[in-house]
């Protein structure tokens, strides 16, 4: 029969999967994507600021918002923000290429695990094995592995992107889109689902029955830790930045509404402050950090860049706001690690770009690792300048007039359209790298050591994986020491959950290690913003810092 949609409420119909999505007059594409199940890029959860979400709608009537992101070009073309566009009629919308949230490179921890923990036992006899579940709960994905807790072997691995990510990219998103839609249900259901779901296909992949699991122990920042136990967010995002608690307690799988063992213990790691979550107490735990002699430095670059400073008996701590550059966002045409992103580039002195993407397929866009290559090869051809301004032969203007560099020119791209950076990314990148390297430079200042002194440097997390350090250098964001004290650590968080759930001696030093690190509010540290000037240029201001660069 045919379907019969009431006079205000239309059908959106999704190109080129075909899937409908079905909404009220006045609700926007981006509302009609999210109830057709259509993955949708978007850096802010349909806030109206990042323009990741542009489609074009083929047919019906729709009311434009204001749509200041798109540039003259676009519009011309007939894109649209898809959170910004008004629903008036059913409607046929195109996805582009570009738009389409493609399966990324989920760091899982395997990198991690080689490097951080002794090689797995003898294959396990899973009928006699005793299941646990170990859990990392990122801001973007989810990870889970399946461990033997008797021998201590990992069974399997699984991951997934977090499905809370149609509300935001970054959780402060998140929390506002829980605050104005009572939405804290919802929110749980969400991280409790994709939980469940990659332990059934863990379960199901080793032949064990889920109720099987006994014991489970979840890592994740701050803000994924209120959402999963439903406690009140608004202190993360709110004067005096507390969160309702730093230490959770154990819970039962049945009051999570986790699918094993309804009695299992549920272990939540703790955390050390709103912005330094239990994902980096882990990590920390997984390292070693606090045992090892001398000075070392952990960095975990995301949305935010978490760094912790430690000299075996003490550890100073904090978070950088570095933004959602190098996770793409923000960036003209910038994505996440997903196929088809550039992710190396490397520039002749005659503005020839040689680039590598992301499975091997012709570019759509730049992530985060290909967007540093970029700014320190243009650094180093000399198209851009110490003080971030591009300059050149090989620099053009687009039609709004900002000044750009063409990476990819629209036949070589599976977009059709040229890829380029331009000054405004460069700009935003530049306070990305700002932020992160005036956070080490001020832990340091904090415990008055030099960076020269640091004796080895953890980069943990999935950017970190990616990074050429020369490059990172080159362009002012990590230190200036020599490059075999960096050590890529991968994904510590899980490592550390692991570790947590095998011994009960690593679950009580997790809760030794969040007690004993000192966090260092940035925001109100007066000489902050003046270090963070400083590293607005390239590579730095003062160019002892960088001697290699010099």
């Amino acid at each position: 029969g045919s379907l019969v949609v009431s006079a205000g409420r239309f059908r959106v119909t999704f190109l080129p999967s075909e899937k409908s999505g079905f909404v009220d007059r006045g609700a926007t594409i981006f509302d009609a994507a999210l109830d057709a199940g259509v993955e949708i890029n978007s850096v802010c959860g349909g806030q109206k600021q990042c323009a990741k979400c542009k489609v074009i709608v083929r047919d019906g009537a729709v009311r434009r918002g204001a749509t200041v992101m798109l540039d003259s070009r676009e519009i011309a073309e007939g894109y649209v923000a898809a959170c910004d566009t008004f629903v008036e009629s059913d409607l046929t919308v195109v996805v582009p290429i570009e738009t389409i949230q493609g399966e990324g490179k989920i760091l899982r921890g395997e990198k991690a695990q080689a490097e951080l923990e002794p090689p797995p036992p003898e294959p396990v006899d899973i009928l006699d094995a005793e299941p646990g579940l170990a859990v990392d709960i990122g801001t973007t994905t989810i990870v889970a592995y399946l461990v033997d807790t008797k021998s201590g072997a990992t069974l399997d691995i699984e991951a997934k992107y977090n499905s809370q990510m149609k509300y935001g990219e970054d959780y402060i998103k998140r929390i506002i889109h829980l605050e104005q839609n009572a939405a804290a249900e919802e929110m749980q259901r969400l991280l409790v689902e994709d939980i469940n779901e990659l332990t059934a296909k863990l379960c199901g992949r080793c032949g064990l029955d889920a109720g099987a699991v006994k014991r489970a122990v979840i890592a994740g920042n701050t803000a994924m830790h209120h959402f999963l136990l439903r406690l009140d967010p608004g202190g993360i995002r709110r004067e005096p930045f507390e969160p309702v608690t730093n230490f959770p307690p154990p819970q039962t799988a049945a009051a999570l509404g986790l699918k094993i063992d309804p009695a299992a213990k549920v272990d939540i790691l703790p955390s050390v402050s709103v912005y330094v979550g239990a994902d980096i107490v882990a990590g920390v735990l997984a390292v070693g950090l606090l045992k090892k002699p001398g000075l070392s430095l952990f960095v975990d670059v995301g949305t935010n860049g978490e760094i912790v400073l430690s000299g075996g008996e003490w550890a100073v701590c904090c978070s950088a706001s570095a933004g959602p550059s190098f996770e793409g966002g923000g960036v003209k045409h910038g994505m996440r690690a997903t196929e088809g992103a550039i992710e190396d580039v490397a520039i002749s002195p005659d503005g020839a770009v040689r680039f590598a993407t992301v499975g091997g397929t012709k570019p759509k866009g730049i992530c985060g690792s290909g967007l540093i290559d970029c700014l320190a090869e243009m650094f180093r051809v000399g198209i851009l300048e110490r003080n971030g301004r591009l300059a050149g032969d090989a620099i053009r203007s687009d039609e709004d007039g900002t000044a750009e560099f063409l990476l990819v020119s629209a036949s070589q791209s599976a977009t059709g359209r040229d890829i380029v950076i331009n000054q405004i990314d460069v700009t935003d990148l530049l306070r990305s790298k700002a932020a992160v390297f005036a956070a080490v430079a001020i832990l340091c200042e904090s415990v008055g050591v030099a960076l020269r002194d640091i004796e080895r440097i953890f980069i943990a997390g999935g950017f970190g994986n990616y990074l050429n350090i020369e490059n990172a250098v080159r362009i002012g964001l990590l230190p200036d020491v020599e490059r075999s004290r960096y050590h890529f650590v991968g994904n510590t968080a899980i490592a550390g959950a692991r570790r947590c759930l095998l011994s009960p001696e690593a679950l009580a030093e997790a809760a030794e290690i969040a007690r004993s690190m000192t966090y260092i509010d940035l925001m109100r540290n007066n000489q902050y913003m003046d270090y963070y000037q400083q590293a607005m240029f390239l590579p730095h201001t003062n160019l002892d810092l960088f001697p290699s660069i010099r």
